[in-house]
């Protein structure tokens, strides 16, 4: 980005701590648009913290994403409720969204039998809810949130211990031997009606589904979404999934991202459209 300040390059991703900064500098413009991403809590459901949904929905209902998006993320997205962002023409806005809630978050703990311990500490069977959650080291964004959802946690009887771990160690020591309680994440979708990545029980299928979601129901769907050649029959089938997706929360969905490219002003034809990114970059020339 330095570069980019001082006129010596033309183009850099913008992270949304620098938005606004960027945005007042005279050399620059800050291009902003509508991606196809979405940054989330994935809870491991084979571990016996996060194999019962109604702790997995405590988790929802226990992180204020409202405060998330303003604050850490500077009001650049929305809250998330899903995989498929809003832009999209087969995102279901019915979808339960579960709202910030405290209260509902401890009442869903106490019926899945984690109860609040005489340390404050929730346990069941004798087994205090202390996690690891882990993240990539290097993602500023992702390092602000893990701090913050360990914050709300402690808040309904949780301990976090947050992790950040060098990429390359993160992905083949913990994501890919599924060791590892929680994460903080984020992910790019397509703009089609395959989810299956994310959901699939078949991890040779659902490549992203790290935390071993299992559904039969949601893995019908989506066998059907992907042969199907009538849209709105599509369309119907997205809408079941998501509303499966909803129930069971594999993730915590915490934030639509809003994408931000500066280009130095000397960039001329630049354009940015939600979800296409530069449309055009083809077509620009620099003066």
């Amino acid at each position: 980005m330095v570069k980019v300040e001082k006129g010596e390059a033309n183009m850099v991703q913008v992270p949304e701590s620098d938005v606004a900064r960027m945005s007042k500098l005279p050399n620059l413009n800050v291009n902003r648009y509508v991606g196809n991403v979405f940054d989330c809590v994935l809870w491991n459901t084979k571990t016996s913290f996060f194999s019962d949904k109604k702790v997995r929905q405590a988790m929802t209902h226990a992180i204020n994403k409202n405060a998330i998006v303003s604050g850490i993320y500077k009001g650049n997205g929305k809250p998330a409720v899903g995989s498929v962002v809003p832009a999209l023409p087969f995102y279901n806005k019915n979808a339960k969204d579960y709202k910030y809630s405290i209260a509902t978050a401890k009442k869903l703990l106490d019926e899945a039998g984690w109860k609040v311990g005489k340390d404050g500490i929730r346990e069941k069977n004798g087994k205090k809810f202390k996690i690891t959650m882990l993240t990539n080291k290097g993602n500023i964004m992702r390092e602000k949130l893990i701090v913050e959802v360990q914050r709300q946690l402690r808040q309904v009887g949780i301990v976090v211990e947050p992790r950040i771990i060098e990429w390359n160690t993160f992905i083949t020591q913990y994501l890919e031997t599924g060791n590892f309680d929680a994460y903080v994440g984020g992910f790019t979708t397509g703009l089609d009606a395959d989810h299956r990545a994310f959901y699939y029980s078949d991890p040779a299928v659902g490549i992203l589904n790290r935390g071993g979601y299992s559904n039969p129901s949601a893995d019908k769907i989506m066998d059907e979404i992907v042969i199907t050649t009538d849209m709105k029959k599509q369309k119907e089938l997205m809408f079941k999934l998501q509303e499966i997706v909803a129930e069971d929360q594999p993730m915590t969905f915490i934030i639509y991202r809003t994408q931000a490219i500066a280009l130095n002003k000397n960039v001329k034809n630049a354009e940015f459209y939600d979800l296409l990114n530069w449309h055009n970059p083809e077509k620009c020339w620099v003066e």
